[in-house]
């Protein structure tokens, strides 16, 4: 993922749209300001646990599904992204994020 679209991820100017699928495949897209970069990677910060984005998006690191982002800036430049992560992968951006003390909460 280029620097350029990390850079967006932390501009609080943009809105940043997080999609997954579904129980019955459809997409859900939703708005998510708490989307960040960290090193490299989308930190993904779920405020209310018993969201049906974080189930979604709970399954489809479960089970390998598709999820996308969509980053809109002011001036009206867009940013498509596919990113992927399995289960082995979120366990140890999970660890390392947890043993570093970021994921901080931005307004």
């Amino acid at each position: 993922m280029g620097n350029e679209v990390l850079a967006l991820l932390d501009d609080p100017d943009c809105t940043k749209i997080l999609c997954c699928v579904d129980d019955e495949g459809a997409p859900h897209p939703a708005v998510k300001g708490s989307l960040q970069s960290e090193n490299e990677n989308i930190l993904y910060l779920e405020f209310i646990e018993s969201s049906k984005t974080n189930r979604y998006m709970t399954r489809s690191l479960w089970f390998d599904k598709k999820v996308s982002e969509l980053i809109l800036t002011p001036d009206k430049k867009f940013f498509d992204q596919r990113p992927s992560c399995t289960r082995r992968c979120f366990r140890k951006i999970f660890s390392e994020i947890l043993q570093s003390g970021l994921g901080k909460i931005r307004p």
